[in-house]
């Protein structure tokens, strides 16, 4: 499963990264008027760019977390006895 999502968020970013390229490097050198049609204004590249960061920064710090906590949920930490109750360390004295 991990490794089938991988490969789609590998997909998806490769070919956002095509496209951005295309839109921001290559679009000024070409007049070919159906070309420019299907991007946007040039103006909307800052906004794109940090909006996709943020988006796909977001969800491999989610999925990153997911992963870290799922893993961490099936492992017991040494230190902890879970199960044994301990004693107080309290010791009784007796007067005569």
């Amino acid at each position: 499963m991990s490794q089938a999502a991988g490969a789609v968020l590998l997909g998806v970013s490769t070919i956002c990264f095509i496209l951005f390229t295309v839109w921001i490097i290559f679009t000024p050198f070409l007049d070919v008027v159906v070309v420019s049609n299907y991007f946007p204004p040039r103006e909307w590249a800052t906004t794109f760019g940090v909006f996709l960061f943020v988006a796909w920064s977001s969800l491999i710090m989610f999925s990153l977390g997911y992963i870290l906590t799922k893993d961490g949920s099936q492992h017991e930490h040494p230190r902890t006895n879970k199960g044994t109750r301990t004693k107080s360390k309290t010791r009784k004295t007796t007067r005569s």
